[in-house]
């Protein structure tokens, strides 16, 4: 683990390198915050590798404050000076909404195929013309949506929340992504 000299720890591991806040790293170990925020950089972020080797010194500090990471195909470089984090979410686009129908009645664009308890299935693509309304009786919903992004789409990570109905966000289950 080394310090950069500017609040934060980085950490090599075998999964990439982990930055987090000196003042982060306190808080949760003081138990004033509950989860701790890092970023983790691999390959996608310009390392050799992901992997680092463990069991003797993995990294260190240059006197232009540079810090040098050994992996398991290279050596890794980064400027803590210089480093930038993307705040900014990506923009989500909902593809596809699916539910179960206790009604016959049907929304313009639908395509409905019965289920072996007689509800209709009925799907809806965007774009949607109208506000999607469900008639009394829905269940079973399905949200398809996505994010797009050109900087590591890999690390795209999805929450949740119903209004209304959910207090807190909740991650997401990749199930089958695209």
């Amino acid at each position: 683990m080394i310090e950069d000299g500017l609040g934060h720890f980085w950490m090599p591991s075998n999964r990439g390198i982990v930055r987090v806040a000196r003042k982060d790293l306190h808080a949760v170990a003081d138990g004033a915050l509950g989860h701790l925020d890092c970023q983790l950089l691999n390959q996608h972020d310009g390392l050799p590798s992901a992997e680092c080797p463990t069991g003797q010194p993995t990294c260190a500090r240059d006197a232009s404050g540079r810090l040098w990471f050994a992996t398991l195909k290279g050596v890794g470089r980064v400027d803590p000076a210089g480093f930038r984090l993307n705040s900014l979410p990506p923009p989500v686009r909902i593809e596809q909404l699916a539910y179960q129908a206790s009604s016959a009645r049907s929304q313009s664009g639908s395509r409905r195929a019965s289920d072996t308890q007689g509800d209709a299935r009925v799907r809806l693509t965007a774009p949607f013309p109208e506000p999607v309304r469900l008639p009394p009786g829905s269940h079973r919903l399905e949200i398809e949506y996505t994010a797009l992004t050109y900087s590591t789409p890999e690390k795209i990570r999805f929450q949740t929340r119903l209004e209304g109905i959910s207090r807190d966000w909740e991650d997401a289950k990749d199930e089958g992504a695209k």
